[in-house]
């Protein structure tokens, strides 16, 4: 948690410093976006096999889609954030359970995040950012059960809550349309840590 409040501190005081160089008013209103890129977890697992905890971490594909509204102060503008999207993550493994054979196949359901944005203008086209919210990540694990006579489907799913901070950058293209970078780092139960880089193309109306 003290790295969370370390990295909102910093990019907040970031924006605070460019502000006198602002150029123009902040952003306004409605927004929307489309995100994919990249996404790292890094955290604690079990074993089915030995029961021995290990450590892991996953590579995979970010996409969601952001949707927000700004409220200008002037040269600062204070936002809401939603944002709902998914990793590609999917795992398969099998195992023995009191003589029953089973096979696990497990997939990344849902990652959802809601916060606050403060946004300063850089310039004339170019917006920096700071946020920080509340995410929740629901995974699920379907089970198939093979207890020598019948087959036997069963399905989970696991809600993992943290925190996540991210900085990040957009630049007017013309009209409303922007493109945007961000980095996200995000500390949740069970000693889960992720880091995502994402792009975005969106509109702000």
């Amino acid at each position: 948690m003290k790295k969370i409040v370390l990295g909102a501190g910093v990019a907040l005081a970031s924006l605070i410093a460019a502000s006198p160089a602002a150029a123009q008013l902040a952003p306004s209103g409605p927004r929307v976006e489309l995100q994919v890129g990249y996404d790292e977890g890094r955290g604690e697992a079990v074993d089915p096999d030995t029961l021995e905890p290990f450590s892991y971490s996953e590579e995979n594909v970010y996409a969601g889609i952001g949707l927000g509204y700004d409220f200008s102060l002037g040269v600062v503008a204070l936002g809401v954030d939603l944002e709902v999207g998914a990793n590609d993550f999917e795992d398969s493994y099998s195992f023995m359970d009191n003589g029953d054979f089973v096979e696990a196949f497990a997939e990344n359901e849902s990652d959802v995040y809601l916060g606050a944005r403060v946004t300063v203008p850089v310039g004339t086209k170019l917006d920096l950012y700071a946020k920080v919210g509340v995410n929740r990540i629901t995974d699920r694990l379907e089970l198939v059960t093979d207890d020598g006579e019948d087959l036997i489907f069963s399905s989970f799913t696991s809600e993992t809550d943290g925190i996540r901070v991210g900085a990040g950058g957009r630049y007017r293209i013309g009209g409303g349309a922007y493109i945007g970078a961000e980095y996200r780092y995000g500390n949740y139960e069970n000693d889960l840590e992720k880091h995502q880089v994402v792009g975005s193309v969106g509109y702000q109306f």
